[in-house]
């Protein structure tokens, strides 16, 4: 339910990430829900979902997800559908959805556990969208390894793969933008 002082809130987050609307054209294609992984208060998934796509938003912050529940609520014109789930990217059981995933959005978030283990459940030529968090101050501890998202792609076709160098040189971590597509490789 939504409360009066949420109301009067302003959408949290209503600017998408410019990589993603740079690509959106390949998530506007998807027959099945794609998965908006540690989605925040939603700002991508509620401006794919505008477009037409269905979205499976997960985040293990359960106000995030609250938000994000009330700004959809609160839209006016809707062309697809979010399905909210609060959870653990890195520990939850893909499996008990029962459903495969027409694409992948990771952006400002990185884990390479939780990329490898949602993998198996992308369509064939799913896209994968992949953007690390960018460079402030000591937050670069949080970024992949050079080559390590490359890797864990490696059956993929890979479209856009920019590592930009972040920290200190012996850290080997990077700023990361990724367009890929599954099982699609060549």
């Amino acid at each position: 339910m939504i409360s009066q002082n949420s109301r009067k809130r302003p959408i949290k987050g209503t600017s998408p990430s410019p990589f993603l609307v740079n690509h959106e054209p390949v998530f506007l294609r998807a027959k099945y829900p794609i998965l908006d992984l540690a989605c925040g208060y939603g700002r991508n998934s509620i401006y794919l979902a505008t477009l037409g796509c269905d979205l499976i938003s997960l985040d293990i912050d359960a106000k995030r997800i609250e938000h994000l529940n009330e700004d959809w609520n609160r839209m006016q014109q809707k062309k697809g559908a979010i399905k909210t789930i609060c959870g653990d990217a890195e520990s939850f059981k893909w499996s008990k959805l029962q459903l495969k995933f027409g694409g992948l959005i990771m952006v400002d978030f990185h884990s390479s556990s939780a990329l490898s283990r949602v993998l198996p459940f992308l369509v064939d030529n799913a896209p994968i969208l992949i953007k690390s968090i960018d460079n402030r101050g000591g937050n670069y501890l949080e970024m992949p390894k050079a080559g390590e998202c490359r890797s864990i792609l490696e059956n993929c076709r890979v479209e856009v793969c920019e590592e930009t160098p972040a920290g200190p040189e012996n850290e080997r971590r990077v700023k990361l933008r990724i367009l890929a597509f599954i099982g699609m490789k060549g």
